[in-house]
This record gives structure tokens, C-alpha cells and sequence, in this order.
């Protein structure tokens, strides 16, 4: 008995605290800038990382984008984070 309460103690707190480690690594910042380009093309570029992230180290999540009036410059929605 004094060895399943052991392990039951050890499971426990091992859960927790790979909960806390995966509560942590989700509270990342997440931002959103507009900038020009498309999706296909531009969204997970190194030149779309370097011109938003200014020097440091980004991470691209997503982008979105809406239709564009013809003549007019696509923009795109670029949803990101520090590495």
C-alpha cells in the first residue's frame, strides 16, 4: 500500500508540473501587424520576419488577409511571436 501511495504522490506531482510548464509556454505574447505583401508569397518570408521583428528573433503563427479592390496594394494581417 505504502508504495502505490508513493507512486500515486509521484504521478501526481509530476503531472502538475508538466501542467504548469504547458500553462507557461502558452501564455506567449502573441502580436499582430499589418504589412504589405500576400499570402502565398510573403506571409512565412525571412524578409517579412526581419522587417517585423526589427533585428530580433520572430516566430509567424498565421496570417490572414482580406480580398483587395483590384489596383490597390494587398496588406496582410501577420499574427506572430518571440522566439
Amino acid at each position: 500500500m505504502r508504495k502505490f501511495k508513493r507512486a500515486a504522490v509521484l504521478g501526481a506531482t509530476v503531472l502538475a508540473f508538466s501542467g504548469a510548464a504547458a500553462g507557461v509556454s502558452q501564455a506567449a505574447t502573441e502580436y499582430n501587424t499589418e504589412t504589405p505583401g500576400k499570402i502565398a508569397n510573403d506571409c512565412y518570408s525571412d524578409q517579412t520576419k526581419r522587417e517585423i521583428g526589427q533585428g530580433r528573433a520572430i516566430v509567424v503563427d498565421y496570417c490572414e488577409q482580406e480580398d483587395v479592390p483590384a489596383g490597390a496594394t494587398p496588406t496582410m494581417m501577420v499574427y506572430w511571436h518571440y522566439a
